[in-house]
């Protein structure tokens, strides 16, 4: 965190700013979002822009004459450069749409199935990401008691079901979610599994367009899943319930023993 000190009517005032987008919290993350689309617009950033990235009060704000707004503003340049980063903090727990509450998957992907892997980061590679939201965020399990993963289980209807409550949130709020799982897949699976991940799914620099027409893509994680049951199609049901880092750690292994014997 950067400090900011601002000197007014003989009273000193500190605040902290953020030096990085792992540094930010989900309001700032979306206020940062709407930064860039305001830039590439061609406007100036609104009050709100510095009262979130700031917490300067919205009050002092508009005491502020229109050179300091401007210096302020001038340190996050770096929100206009490469947003490709990666981290494993979940910055967006839950998420509220109106009246309805849904909640998230852990950063590091450990309440995440092998099924709900699949479905979800097909949806990303395919850039549906409404659909992906729809698909990792879940309405909370009832008499929930800490002992299980907070969230109902998954299944492939309730993407749908839930596609029409995502379908609320603003364009910014779904760039970030969307942002936020790219940044999270890097840090909890490419890194760990390079040979799964030779080169990781190439998106632009810039943070994925919300509305954006999904592109066709080749690759399909349903049929790494039918390569990886092979004969053992009667126990699908059993390996879709495993952990996603069970069973793309086995994957990953299996790839390097398969190259030591392919160069022997």
């Amino acid at each position: 965190m950067k400090e900011l000190k601002i000197c007014y009517n003989e009273e000193t005032f500190i605040y902290h700013l953020p030096e990085s987008i792992k540094e930010m919290t989900d309001e700032q993350i979306i206020e940062a979002i709407k930064y860039r689309e305001d830039k590439i617009a061609q406007k100036s950033a609104p009050d709100s822009f510095i009262q979130i990235m700031c917490g300067i009060d919205k009050a002092k704000i508009k005491l502020f004459f229109p050179y300091l707004k401007f210096k302020i503003e001038e340190y996050f340049q770096f929100l206009l450069e490469d947003w490709n980063c990666d981290f494993t903090e979940q910055k967006f727990p839950k998420i509220n749409i109106e009246e309805i509450e849904l909640h998230g998957y852990l950063g590091n992907f450990g309440n995440t199935t092998w099924e709900e892997f699949i479905w979800a980061d097909q949806l990303f590679i395919n850039k549906d990401y409404k659909r992906l939201i729809a698909c990792l965020y879940r309405l909370k399990r009832e008499k929930y008691n800490g002992e299980t993963d907070i969230r109902i289980p998954f299944t492939n209807y309730g993407i749908a079901k839930r596609f029409t409550i995502v379908n609320r949130l603003d364009d910014a709020t779904i760039t970030a979610l969307a942002f936020q799982y790219r940044a999270m897949r890097k840090a909890s699976l490419e890194t760990k599994y390079p040979q799964i991940f030779p080169e990781a799914v190439k998106c632009e620099s810039e943070e994925p367009e919300p509305d954006a027409e999904p592109e066709p893509n080749n690759f399909s994680w349903v049929k790494v899943h039918q390569n990886i049951l092979g004969d053992n199609i009667q126990h699908e049901k059993e390996y879709l319930q495993l952990n996603v880092h069970t069973v793309l750690n086995r994957l990953n292994e299996t790839i390097i023993e398969s190259r030591k014997k392919k160069t022997a």
